[in-house]
C-alpha cells in the first residue's frame, strides 16, 4: 500500500496539467445530459439516452477516473487516485486480509469492524453501500471520501472504504496498534534458521527518520519543515543483519540526531551496534561527543561543510591537508567545569539532555 500511495502522490504533480482539459471535457458531458433531459419527456427513455451518452462502450471506468482527478485536483488530496493504481492488487491485499487473523493490540476495534464489512461487501460491483461504518480511526480527508450525507442515497463508497482500511492496516501494523495472531511463530523459525548472521553481526546500524501521514489529532503529529506537510516521523535503527533494533515516533521538526544514542542504550536489544550511520539530520557536535564518550563510531553523511565550524583539540595542533577546515579549538576548561552537570542527568533521557 506505501508504493500505491506514492504513485498517488506523483500522479497528483502530473495531473495539474491535464486539469483544465479534464474539467472542459467534464462541462461537455454535463452540458449533453442537460441537452437530453430538457428535450426528453419519458424518463426511461432519458434515462437510456444519459447512459449511452456517458459511455458507448457500457464501461463508466473512464468516467470515474476523470471525476477522481478533478476532485483530487481541487482539494490537493491524491487519495481518489488510489483506486487505479491499487486494483490491479486488490484481489491479492483481500485475500492477504481475508486469509489472516487480525487482532488490535489497543482497546479500539473500528478498524477491524470496517475491515469486516469490506469483505462481506467485496464483491458487490455498485459504487456506493449502505453499511453504516465508524470510521473515527480515519483521517478527515479519508471520511469526506468514504462517507455521503444520508438523503443522497446509500452512505458508504465500497472502494474508498477498501483503500482507507487496507492503508490504515498498514500503518496501524507498522506502529504495533494491529497484529497477526500466530506470528510470533514465524519469528521462532527465523531465529532458528539462523538467517540474520549470513547478512552481517548486527555491529553496524543505519538510523534515519521517514515521515509519515497520522491522525491529525494527535500530539505527536505536526508540520515538518522539511516534508512540507502534517504528519511525525518514525525514528528507526536497522542493523547489518536486518534486523529492527528500536524505533519510535518523534516530533516532526526537530533534529534528529538527538535521537541517535535513544536508540542505542535501551536494556535488552538483540544486538549492540558500536557503528552507526546517519544522514545529515544524524550529527551533531554534541552528539559525536557522546557517541566518542561511548565508544560507538559516529558515521554520518554531512552536507554544507562549509557553514560548520571545527574545533582543534588543542590550539597549537596542525593539520597537514586539512588544516584550513578548523577556525577554533575546544575549551577544555569549560567541559571540564560542566562535566558533573552532565552526568548527574541521571534518568533524563538523551535527547532531552542534548536540548
Amino acid at each position: 500500500m506505501s508504493a500505491i500511495h506514492k504513485r498517488a502522490r506523483e500522479e497528483l504533480e502530473q495531473i495539474q496539467s491535464r486539469w483544465r482539459a479534464q474539467m472542459e471535457k467534464l462541462v461537455t458531458l454535463l452540458d449533453g445530459v442537460v441537452d437530453i433531459v430538457a428535450e426528453g419527456e419519458d424518463d426511461a427513455q432519458i434515462g437510456r439516452q444519459v447512459r449511452r451518452f456517458l459511455a458507448p462502450s457500457g464501461n463508466l471506468e473512464p468516467l470515474r477516473e476523470s471525476c477522481a482527478e478533478v476532485r483530487a485536483f481541487s482539494g490537493n488530496n491524491y487519495l481518489p487516485l488510489l483506486w487505479r493504481h491499487s486494483r490491479a492488487h486488490r484481489s491479492v491485499m483481500l485475500r492477504l486480509a481475508e486469509g489472516l487473523k487480525w487482532e488490535s493490540t489497543s482497546q479500539s476495534c473500528t478498524l477491524l469492524a470496517a475491515l469486516a464489512v469490506v469483505l462481506k461487501n467485496e464483491a458487490l460491483h455498485r459504487e456506493w453501500i449502505a453499511a453504516d461504518v465508524d470510521l473515527n480511526f480515519a483521517s478527515e480527508r479519508w471520511r469526506k471520501l468514504v462517507r455521503r450525507p444520508d438523503n443522497l442515497g446509500p452512505p458508504t463508497n465500497r472502494r474508498y472504504l477498501e483503500l482507507c482500511v487496507l492503508s490504515h492496516m498498514v500503518g496501524e501494523l507498522r506502529s504495533g496498534d494491529l497484529c497477526v495472531v500466530g506470528s510470533d511463530a514465524f519469528a521462532d523459525l527465523y531465529l532458528r534458521l539462523d538467517l540474520p548472521k549470513h547478512w552481517g553481526d548486527g555491529k553496524t546500524v543505519a538510523a534515519d527518520g521517514t515521515q509519515y501521514d497520522f491522525y491529525d489529532n494527535n500530539l505527536l503529529a505536526g508540520y515538518h519543515f522539511r516534508y512540507r506537510k502534517m504528519g511525525t516521523v518514525a525514528y528507526r535503527h536497522v542493523a547489518d543483519n536486518y534486523i529492527a533494533v528500536f524505533r519510535h515516533f518523534i516530533p516532526p521538526g526537530v533534529w534528529e540526531a538527538v535521537y541517535v544514542i535513544e536508540g542505542l542504550l535501551k536494556a535488552g536489544l538483540s544486538v549492540e551496534a558500536d557503528t552507526v550511520h546517519a544522514d545529515t539530520q544524524g550529527q551533531s557536535a554534541a552528539v559525536f561527543a557522546f557517541t566518542y564518550l561511548l565508544s560507538i563510531n559516529l558515521m554520518p553523511r554531512i552536507r554544507n561543510w562549509q557553514d560548520l565550524k571545527l574545533y582543534r583539540a588543542d590550539p597549537s595542533s596542525r593539520y597537514r591537508h586539512i588544516d584550513r577546515l578548523f577556525s577554533g579549538a575546544v575549551d577544555w576548561d569549560l567541559i571540564a567545569l560542566h562535566w558533573q552537570d552532565a552526568g548527574s542527568a541521571g534518568g533524563i533521557s538523551p535527547p532531552a539532555a542534548h536540548r
